[in-house]
């Protein structure tokens, strides 16, 4: 039987970094507070005006893509510095797109 590479709350961690699947748990944590204007510009792809999103509902519309979304966080005080998402998935064909994102 097949099993899944990637778990609800699973991490993968580095040296500095850990690398968290984001799961309902951690989507569910996410402020309802709208993203920083700069943010969303630099979210959007040009195809539609820019318009207020929360954190959760970026999240929401990429794992509704079919992407595999994760939270990058720092091991010293767990603050999240940004996120990474894997999408456009072809396993046939061995091909995908990785996006990350850093926050400064």
């Amino acid at each position: 039987m097949h099993k899944p590479l990637i778990k609800g709350d699973e991490v993968r961690h580095g040296k500095h970094i850990v690398l968290d699947a984001l799961s309902k748990n951690v989507v569910d944590s996410l402020e309802d507070s709208p993203l920083a204007e700069e943010m969303l510009r630099w979210l959007n792809d040009g195809t539609a005006p820019i318009s207020l999103l929360t954190a959760r509902q970026v999240v929401q519309a990429y794992k509704s893509a079919g992407e595999l979304v994760f939270a990058i966080h720092l091991l010293s005080d767990n603050s999240c510095i940004g996120s990474c998402r894997l999408g456009d998935i072809s396993w046939q064909a061995r091909h995908a797109r990785l996006f990350i994102g850093i926050v400064s």
